[in-house]
């Protein structure tokens, strides 16, 4: 009797953190928000002759930012389909984000790395900075898969709605003649 008390309390031992943990899965599989109701995101936006170099430049730009800022945000590198280097950064709000750009303006090690990566992919008139203040309906929420796809792609339509603005913008401008004609 004392071996199957034992064999029991064995296999209930090993069986039972199993079904505890059962479904923590489950949890993984919403997608998380781009950025919570109010704060900032910003899609830095800057055409790069050298995509790769220029992707290791923001990459290490982040970093510095990462350990340096006393305005803490998250920022993400990537490439965009059209070859341009790009940054989305997220600010808990307005203030913090300009909190966070007089920082910038200010630090000569970000001046420094940002003048690299200006030598690097072309003058920083080229770069564009759509700013993205985050609005969402209260039916939507985390826990809605479809509505959190559907909030992702309204942001990534908002964002390459006004990046096709300021494109159209600069194009207009490039195609206007030099003097009177």
């Amino acid at each position: 009797m004392t071996l199957i008390k034992t064999a029991t309390l064995l296999i209930a031992t090993l069986l039972i953190p199993g079904f505890a943990s059962a479904g923590h899965h489950e949890k993984g599989n919403h997608m998380m928000l781009a950025a919570q109701p109010g704060q900032v995101m910003v899609v830095y936006h800057w055409p790069c002759a050298d995509a790769d170099a220029g992707l290791s430049l923001v990459k290490a730009l982040i970093a510095y930012e990462r350990d340096a800022s006393p305005y803490p945000y998250s920022a993400a590198p990537a490439l965009h389909e059209d070859g341009a280097v790009v940054s989305v950064d997220v600010h808990g709000s307005t203030e913090s984000m300009n909190d966070a750009l007089a920082w910038q303006a200010a630090d000569k090690e970000w001046q420094a790395q940002f003048a690299v990566m200006e030598a690097t992919c072309g003058s920083a008139a080229d770069l564009s900075s759509p700013v993205l203040t985050m609005q969402y309906a209260s039916v939507m929420n985390q826990s809605d898969r479809s509505g959190s796809g559907r909030i992702f792609f309204a942001l990534c339509a908002e964002a390459l709605r006004q990046w096709r603005v300021v494109a159209k913008r600069r194009w207009q401008r490039r195609l206007r003649p030099a003097g009177p004609i």
